[in-house]
């Protein structure tokens, strides 16, 4: 079980998760925004399965992007 905002959400890893690596709570689309303790890490560079690892496999970076920057201001 993973406490969700006060309460327990129970999921199956849908593939061995190493100690301290992330876990998607629910499918995710390509291009939905991740986010880990409430804060934006990325977004999914390939849809994502509940339960599934989530990582450099499947999330792309958006922090400190600046082409990313210039291209939400065009």
């Amino acid at each position: 079980a993973v406490p969700v905002a006060g309460t327990a959400l129970t999921l199956r890893a849908a593939e061995p998760l190493p100690c301290g690596f992330k876990i998607a709570r629910q499918d995710m689309l390509r291009g939905e925004l991740i986010r880990k303790y409430g804060e934006t890490i990325g977004k999914a560079s390939a849809p994502i399965a509940k339960g599934a690892l989530v990582h450099v496999h499947n999330l792309e970076g958006t922090r400190a992007r600046g082409d990313l920057e210039r291209s939400d201001q065009r």
